[in-house]
């Protein structure tokens, strides 16, 4: 007997629409941002390349700044983002981290590009820096606390900084990827990740 497809669910009440809504205009504003860059895109374009109305995204998001801000987190806080390996806190986890970072790159490359060029124009646009200021900061803080933790269980020095460190740590990962996004042939994702972390052990190694 064939098997048969399970169905999925289809969104019933109006909080579950909307929220399938938002995620499809979203998942459309990462794929036009990552070809046409953040100035020429549109929010009625995202609405038509979503499939709805060419007014949704504004009705939803209010602007383009608005919208974009909301792609930065929608890649960032992707669930699928989140499901790192689980393993013991501290170094660990922190190589872990760096680890999943390299491998999602070349699995999600249209949101991992429209990520690193919301977070390249920044740099010229006042509205933007303070939301994605806060969502650095808070990957920062994850590394931070991971790097402490690592301190006092003695497999990291104790004269390290965590806070500089996560800084070191998140600006070296985003700087290989936009290499990678800009020049895929020339970087090798897999060697760079594996020289990375064995450089990390020996420079962070009690």
């Amino acid at each position: 007997m064939p098997a048969t497809a399970l169905k999925v669910r289809e969104p019933t009440t109006h909080v579950e629409r909307r929220e399938q809504a938002e995620r499809k205009l979203l998942a459309a504003a990462a794929k036009i941002i990552a070809v046409k860059g953040l100035e020429r895109f549109t929010l009625a374009e995202v609405g038509e390349t979503a499939g709805y109305s060419r007014g949704l995204p504004r009705h939803y998001f209010g602007d383009k700044d608005e919208l974009t801000i909301r792609v930065a987190l929608y890649v960032a806080e992707h669930p699928i983002l989140q499901d790192r390996l689980q393993v013991a806190p501290g170094l660990e986890t922190v190589i872990s981290m760096i680890r999943f970072f390299f491998a999602v790159a070349p699995k999600y490359r249209t949101n991992v590009r429209a990520l690193s060029i919301v977070l390249a124009g920044v740099l010229t646009s006042d509205s933007l820096k303070e939301p994605i200021a806060r969502m650095t900061r808070a990957k920062r803080a994850v590394l931070a606390e991971h790097i402490a933790i690592g301190i006092k269980q003695g497999e990291i020095r104790n004269d390290v900084n965590p806070a500089a460190q996560a800084i070191l740590i998140l600006s070296q990962m985003r700087g290989v990827v936009t290499q990678w996004l800009s020049d895929e042939a020339a970087v090798d994702l897999k060697a760079v990740e594996a020289e990375f972390i064995a450089t990390l052990r020996r420079g962070l190694a009690a």
